[in-house]
């Protein structure tokens, strides 16, 4: 664990970078002072009423070469830029603190193209290299960055926290769960927090943006899948009716089909088979259930539009009733597959046959040449 001195830039009349209502002086002061306040003795705060650039107070600095000197900074450019970064002096190779300060700063704080620059025209590295501190300069985003100053503002302590567990030091904050005016994140116990990941806390998955904010309410695409997370926040497994529509989420990962990823084509859930529209840019979205007759390859299924004993969606085997017409699914996959509707095929059952037209339809109170031969069937579908 490091001791660090921080150093808040600007100051002494000095306002800095200036944008969205704020000064940049200001605000890496109020920055300063919370990494301090929950760092405690393992950090020592630089006189905040001095502008260390201009009274060179590095120069004439007296601390332990053991201690790491970070300086505070928001940067300043259009308002579209943002980002967060380290800056240390050119030539210089980063070290554990500097790769860990970035990749905290780059997460929380995103936007930049390189999170570690080297520099040799800044008048303070060039200072404490002469004397042989371990230094750098923290950029802290924009701050003519609206986003930028919302995070840095309404993430104050956490930005000090991660600043702190970059160099090893607690900041005694417990691990879990916070919620804050953006949304719901989770405190690791180092002080640190998930980004840009997937986490497992307790029985449930969470997806985790890059800001290190929970994803709610809304559909996720990860690695070519998609996933479904709830208002609260979790990973949803098993089925969804979402804005109307039926899905399924794997409820149980198997070889190319991550847990929670949306499924589609034919499933068989429980005792059922159900379909999953496998195709995009239709009525029904891709992998939403679909119900009614259904032309699959070269044979027609239905599923059920609404539950009747069954489930919504699955597959009906068997006699099929549809207003005054009747149809048969194959029961079982000895001549074509099961539950697809037989056409133009005698069908036996209990020591009677029946012929189940071009059109799936029950032939009934009619006569039929069938393969060259007259055959009549009575108002039950039976042959005479």
């Amino acid at each position: 664990m490091a001791h660090i001195f921080v150093i808040a830039g600007h100051g002494a009349g000095d306002p800095g970078a200036v944008g969205n209502g704020y000064q940049e002086a200001e605000r890496v002061r109020a920055l300063a002072g919370r990494i301090k306040a929950l760092g405690g003795d393992n950090v020592t705060l630089g006189d905040t009423s001095r502008n260390w650039y201009a009274d060179k107070g590095i120069s004439s600095l007296s601390i332990s070469k053991d201690w790491c000197i970070i300086e505070l900074h928001m940067d300043s450019a259009s308002a579209s830029a943002r980002g967060g970064h380290v800056i240390i002096k050119a030539g210089y190779t980063a070290d554990s603190y500097d790769t860990a300060l970035a990749d905290f700063i780059g997460g929380i704080l995103p936007g930049r193209a390189q999170l570690i620059v080297g520099r040799s025209d800044l008048a303070n590295l060039n200072r404490a290299a002469a004397k042989g501190y371990n230094y750098r300069l923290l950029e802290f985003g924009f701050i003519t960055n609206a986003t930028d100053v919302s995070i840095f503002n309404s993430r104050m302590d956490d930005i000090a926290r991660g600043v702190l567990s970059a160099f090893g030091i607690s900041s005694g904050a417990p691990a879990g769960w916070v919620l804050d005016a953006t949304g719901w994140w989770y405190r690791d116990a180092n002080g640190g927090y998930p980004a840009s990941c997937w986490r497992q806390i307790g029985n449930d998955w969470y997806y985790f943006d890059s800001r290190g904010y929970a994803v709610s309410g809304q559909w996720l695409q990860d690695s070519g899948r998609w996933y479904y997370l709830k208002e609260d926040c979790r990973m949803v497994k098993g089925w969804r009716k979402i804005n109307g529509i039926w899905y399924y989420l794997n409820p149980q990962s198997y070889s190319g089909h991550p847990l929670g990823s949306m499924l589609d084509g034919w499933q068989h859930i429980g005792n059922y088979w159900y379909y999953l529209n496998p195709r995009s840019g239709e009525e029904i979205p891709h992998a939403g259930m679909l119900t009614g007759m259904l032309d699959i390859g070269d044979y027609t299924y239905y599923c059920r539009p609404k539950a009747d004993g069954h489930p919504e969606g699955s597959m009906v085997t068997g006699w099929l009733n549809l207003g005054d017409n009747w149809y048969y699914c194959n029961k079982d996959n000895n001549c074509q597959p099961v539950g697809s509707i037989f056409k133009n095929h005698w069908h036996e059952e209990n020591g009677a046959r029946y012929y189940l037209k071009d059109s799936g339809k029950m032939a009934c109170d009619e006569t039929l040449v069938i393969s060259g031969k007259e055959y009549s069937f009575d108002s039950s579908g039976k042959e005479k």
